[in-house]
């Protein structure tokens, strides 16, 4: 699956979800993804649930939009992944990643 494709079929997640912006990182950001690649993803959504919660309020439409993918999520609203953007790991995520998404 490339990149497009992705898109088109999480759009309609995306929305459904209020989901501000999501980024694609790891081996499908860079090319390099296998059938045994997982999908990995940062979502920022502006959202009250809390932490945990929020992987049982999404999962299961993206699993629904890619049943044959393992879809792995970070999810944060705007000021967590503001306070956190230093950390190493999200810092190279952010810069490897591309964006899927943003809302207008």
């Amino acid at each position: 699956m490339n990149i497009d494709e992705l898109k088109k079929r999480l759009q309609p997640v995306f929305k459904k979800h209020n989901i501000e912006k999501v980024i694609l990182f790891g081996s499908f950001a860079r090319g390099e993804a296998s059938r045994r690649s997982d999908i990995d993803l940062i979502l920022v959504q502006n959202t009250k649930l809390r932490f945990l919660d929020r992987y049982d309020d999404v999962l299961p439409s993206f699993s629904r939009a890619l049943p044959e993918w393992d879809v792995d999520l970070l999810i944060y609203t705007p000021a967590e992944l503001k306070k956190i953007s230093n950390r190493h790991f999200i810092r190279q995520a952010l810069k490897e990643g591309k964006v899927l998404y943003e809302s207008q």
